[in-house]
């Protein structure tokens, strides 16, 4: 493992310029879950099997809920205009990844993820996230290792959702895939690159 990084974290509303949207698409190695409601990325559902329900095609690259620049509010079961939680894509089994396409090779120092830390309903930050970074999407970079225990993730308040930045040492990639070591529910509401 080839540890490069330290953690930071951006407070809820704090200004943010990011890459998202345009020609980012993201595809994830694993279903979501259910629990109250279903954490599915509806957007991204619709666009790859035309149901905001079906999540058949969690594996295949499309634009969707974590790359809109929408996020959630502290409370993850918030109505912010589009119904509750919608915001939030989220796992409550195994180890959740996904990998973003960003369209083309761009220089990339930072990504930002959007997460929860509630406690509420299990909703926990994931203990580790791992980031590799590719050209072509078959090669790839060993992983920057972000990690709660040593400091380089940042921590979340409890009961707060916020950005936690993952520095890297810029580099020029098409390519980016992030997992997760979870440790309950998991929810992201975006993820942005620059």
């Amino acid at each position: 493992m080839l540890r490069l990084a330290f953690g930071a974290l951006l407070a809820v509303g704090t200004a943010v310029e990011a890459t998202t949207g345009c020609d980012i698409v993201d595809a994830f190695e694993q279903q979501t879950g259910c629990g109250a409601w279903c954490y599915h990325d509806e957007a991204h559902n619709l666009a790859v099997t035309a149901s905001e329900t079906d999540d058949a095609g969690f594996d295949s690259f499309a634009a969707g809920q974590l790359i809109d620049g929408r996020r959630g509010g502290n409370a993850w079961d918030s109505d912010l205009g589009f119904g509750p939680a919608y915001e939030w894509v989220g796992w409550i089994e195994g180890q959740p990844g996904t990998t973003l396409d960003l369209g083309q090779n761009r220089p990339v120092k930072r990504v930002r993820v959007g997460m929860s830390n509630t406690a509420v309903g299990g909703v926990t930050q994931p203990s580790v996230v791992r980031m590799a970074t590719s050209l072509d999407g078959e090669t790839w970079s060993d992983d920057h290792l972000f990690a709660l225990g040593d400091g380089s993730l940042a921590q979340i308040d409890e009961g707060r959702r916020a950005d936690v930045a993952l520095h890297i040492e810029e580099q020029t990639v098409r390519f980016i895939r992030l997992r997760f070591v979870r440790t309950g529910w998991l929810l992201l509401d975006e993820i942005a690159v620059d």
